[in-house]
């Protein structure tokens, strides 16, 4: 096993991680949204932390994708698909 498959055997695995983490974080940003657009009548501090936990799951999803971006990057770099 030569060291660029090896590294892009690690990458594929990383990517194929990273896709479920995406995909389990924009869930769980939806439940965000949806359990906010319930809430409108209730506690002010209620809607407080739901919003900084929206904001929260949108810089999640943002890092996520930038490190998708460096993945695939380094895909390109090694060759690999």
């Amino acid at each position: 096993m030569t060291f660029a498959s090896y590294v892009g055997f690690l990458l594929e695995k990383i990517a194929s991680l990273g896709n479920a983490l995406v995909a389990l974080a924009i869930v769980i940003l939806l439940f965000g949204v949806f359990k906010y657009s319930l809430s409108s009548g209730t506690n002010p501090e209620s809607r407080k932390n739901l919003g900084t936990f929206l904001m929260y799951g949108l810089l999640a999803i943002l890092v996520m994708v930038a490190f998708w971006g460096i993945l695939n990057f380094l895909f390109s770099s090694v060759r690999i698909g």
